[in-house]
């Protein structure tokens, strides 16, 4: 017979289930999204004051907007901005704090009916990460997983909370920043909750192993978002805060729930709600060694049918327009019949291959950008055969290059340094346990990532950067535990273990990518889904690569003690 405190805490439980549905739709309904949503307006804008122009666009980034700023000479600027509604009052704006300002161009792309439409998808797409981490973790982890999903879910939105109320967008790179440190929260949950299956919750908590979690977690952010503080030119400086936020909530959820809350219903559950238990999707394999060649043989064939896209490009780093220089062409009168005009002449001067994409504004005018193969010579051929061919007066810019980070030593410092700060974090925690495995692992990730995107022709944009030097984070967070850090070279050992991490981590992959690509139809979204793909599949090969070299060491070392015998 069910007791008044039971009663209570049907109650509760409802309430609170109840605060966060109603948490979520206020969190989603108010997301105000950035640059590449659905209506953007580029500028040309010439002027010598440039610290005014400087303070002006830093205070639009409060009011739910992001812009980006490219220079074409030392006095003249591209800027771009999302979020304005009406272009002349962002012009007349603009003059008003900027004294010498001259407005040489003003064009909006989009539609305010497609940004709407994208942010509604955004919207969702927040909704239903929240909805997928409950039921992916429950059915996973039973009354735990309703704890760790609260406890990542809260985070979530807390941060997103935090950027709404400083007037933050919601921007392709705090899309990457979410996806990062979900990915991160997700694995630590899952390694910590199969850690301890068949213990019971109560004991955990009094052996401070949660809070030992809980500070891995913390750590690992916090030395991304100083990352994102130091580096502070890539523009995530927001971003890093939005870190914070999270580490800071997820750490205080923690504490509550393990310390507090739990103490206050332990008694209301039943005996098996009390024991951390897992339940596999597909159940453990029974044979290990099929499982781990199956693996094996879908992730190259995966990695192949992909290839066949890139085949005919030469392995080298492809810029995202991030670094790359800009080289656009505006031609008025922005008719299809125009454009196909001006196809055929580009084609006629053997410009066309170089064309990488094209934009028409409301003001009717056809911007059309070059690669960085083009210079300022062929876009003033290209004005001029326009001009003697068509009689439209067009205009022409090249942007300053902007320095690409994989070819300067700092890049690669930097990740060596991430990576040895993540194995000394995991020496920390575990004193008497060995971490460098952890960190050979890292570094084998990060070349194969490096590798793949040379291969498979992925453009390297800023987000990128941040999240290959996270990688040493993900992978202390995969190997945070005594037994995944045995190095034992026993095959059947190390194919338990690889199986294990690569059921996790898919797992973990699927639920991210399947919600970006069935609710957002943006390509952002494919090009998230394609990098984190790598990311993961990076870290399996590496891990299997390790195990390679440490059997060819050993035997090596087994042959020359051999000899010398």
């Amino acid at each position: 017979m069910k007791t008044r405190k039971d009663y209570r805490l049907a109650f509760i439980g409802l309430i609170l289930t109840l605060g966060m549905v109603f948490f979520t739709l206020a969190i989603s309904s108010s997301i105000h999204t950035g640059i590449g949503f659905g209506r953007d307006i580029s500028t040309i804008v010439k002027t010598s004051d440039v610290p005014s122009l400087n303070s002006f666009l830093d205070s639009q980034t409060t009011q739910n907007r992001e812009w980006e700023r490219k220079q074409i000479s030392d006095d003249t600027f591209i800027i771009t901005i999302s979020g304005v509604e009406s272009a002349e009052d962002f012009r007349k704006a603009m003059i008003s704090s900027v004294d010498d300002v001259e407005v040489l161009r003003l064009d909006t792309f989009g539609s305010t009916t497609k940004l709407r439409n994208n942010q509604s998808f955004v919207s969702l797409y927040i909704i239903a990460i929240v909805a997928l981490t409950y039921i992916f973790l429950i059915v996973k982890f039973r009354f735990v997983g309703i704890l760790s999903a609260t406890q990542i879910s809260v985070s979530i939105l807390a941060g997103l909370l935090f950027m709404d109320i400083m007037g933050y967008p919601f921007t392709k790179s705090l899309w990457y920043t979410i996806v990062l440190v979900y990915l991160i929260a997700m694995i630590q949950t899952h390694v910590f909750n199969r850690t301890h299956n068949g213990k019971t919750i109560e004991s955990v908590n009094q052996s401070k192993l949660s809070m030992r979690r809980a500070e891995i977690m913390a750590s690992s952010f916090a030395v991304i978002a100083l990352l994102m503080y130091t580096f502070y030119g890539y523009g995530f400086t927001i971003n890093a805060s939005y870190v914070l936020v999270f580490t800071f909530t997820y750490f205080m959820v923690d504490i509550l729930i393990s310390q507090w809350a739990f103490n206050r219903i332990k008694s209301h559950l039943e005996p098996e709600d009390l024991i951390f238990t897992e339940q596999d999707f597909f159940g453990k394999p029974s044979q290990p060694r099929r499982a781990f060649y199956n693996i094996l043989i879908l992730v190259t064939g995966i990695v192949i049918i992909m290839g066949l896209f890139s085949i005919n490009n030469t392995p080298r780093f492809h810029k995202s327009k991030d670094f790359a220089k800009q080289n656009v062409l505006i031609v008025p009168h922005g008719s299809s019949r125009t454009y196909l005009e001006i196809e055929a002449i580009l084609n006629s001067i053997g410009m066309f291959e170089n064309q990488i994409d094209y934009q028409v504004s409301e003001q009717g005018y056809i911007w059309i950008y070059f690669d960085e193969n083009v210079n300022t010579i062929d876009l003033q051929i290209a004005r001029e055969s326009i001009a003697k061919k068509t009689g439209f007066e067009s205009s022409y810019y090249s942007t300053e290059p902007i320095p690409f980070p994989l070819v300067r030593p700092e890049f690669y410092l930097t990740y060596v340094l991430m990576s040895v700060v993540a194995m000394l974090m995991l020496r920390l925690v575990y004193v008497k346990t060995p971490t460098v495995m952890a960190g050979m692992i890292s570094l084998l990730s990060f070349i194969f990532y490096v590798l793949f995107s040379m291969i498979f022709s992925v453009r390297w944009n800023r987000e990128m950067i941040f999240v290959t030097w996270a990688i040493p984070f993900i992978v202390s967070n995969i190997y945070s535990n005594e037994l995944m850090l045995e190095n034992n070279l026993d095959f059947d050992n190390f194919v338990n273990k690889f199986v294990t991490t690569a059921f996790m981590l898919g797992s973990i992959l699927a639920s991210i990518i399947s919600v970006i690509l069935i609710v957002i139809p943006l390509t952002t979204g494919i090009e998230i889904s394609k990098n984190f793909f790598f990311v993961v599949v990076s870290i399996l090969v590496a891990i299997v690569t390790y195990y390679g070299l440490c059997l060819l060491k050993r035997k090596v070392f087994k042959s020359y003690d051999d000899f010398t015998s």
